[in-house]
């Protein structure tokens, strides 16, 4: 995918959980994100979007410190819904508004541009608007091939959160390996632990464990929001290796 459709996904999923928080009790409990309420949830989401938005506007060359953000919070939670969606605007303002290639500060060294952030914001959105939904009893939806671009951009980024993730430097072994099939959409990854670490890439073959599911349901079990004993899915050979992956590669 491109810059211009991760921004006009991110302003889809935004919108969208917008419309969910309609009416909602933000005191419910978020099962999927231990310890916090939707109120804690969203507020979560709409700081983060405001602090890029920030980053990407001032093209800082470090991050800025959360003391630093003007996060505008609201009054009482019945303008939390309205807060999300300034901080939504916020943050698609910043992107229409900065050239892709700028540059912008992440925690990814090998992608220091704004265009890193409009992806990256697009998938965060995406999984919590599924925290959400799961909270106000509805069922998350996230179209094929955007899932499958997000199974590639958390690939692509845990070897980049060892920092704050450390069981991600766990995620090693003697070339055991994890095979990921989409049934929906075009979409395999063949996943192996080596000594040095995690590698990946795209393709078929024999994993010691495999997983067949709706690429959604896929970028929603590796991001530990459906576990793998759900009827969605189909498990084949090594579970307990499927258990280590899953519970080391949290982020």
């Amino acid at each position: 995918m491109e810059y211009v459709q991760h921004c006009e996904l991110l302003s889809s999923a935004s919108a969208a959980l917008s419309g969910d928080l309609n009416g909602a009790d933000f005191s419910v409990p978020v099962a999927t994100c231990p310890g916090w309420d939707l109120k804690q949830l969203v507020l979560h989401m709409g700081t983060s979007q405001r602090w890029v938005a920030a980053m990407i506007r001032d093209g800082r060359g470090e991050p800025l410190k959360p003391a630093d953000l003007d996060s505008e919070l609201p009054a009482s939670d019945e303008d939390l819904g309205r807060w999300y969606a300034g901080s939504a605007r916020a943050l698609l303002a910043a992107l229409s508004e900065t050239k892709p290639d700028a540059y912008a500060w992440s925690w990814r060294t090998d992608q220091q541009r704004v265009s890193f952030w409009a992806r990256r914001m697009l998938f965060e959105t995406v999984v919590h608007g599924a925290d959400a939904r799961l909270v106000l009893g509805m069922q998350p939806a996230v179209e094929a091939g955007v899932a499958a671009d997000g199974i590639d951009e958390l690939l692509e980024s845990l070897p980049y959160l060892r920092a704050v993730r450390p069981a991600i430097a766990d995620l090693r072994g003697q070339g055991e390996s994890l095979h990921f099939h989409c049934t929906d959409a075009e979409g395999e990854w063949m996943v192996r632990l080596e000594p040095a670490g995690l590698a990946w890439e795209h393709g078929h073959g024999k994993g010691d464990v495999a997983v067949r599911g709706a690429a959604g349901d896929l970028l929603l079990l590796l991001y530990g929001r459906y576990d793998p004993s759900d009827s969605r899915f189909q498990c084949f050979g090594d579970r307990a290796l499927l258990q280590r992956w899953l519970e080391h590669s949290k982020v």
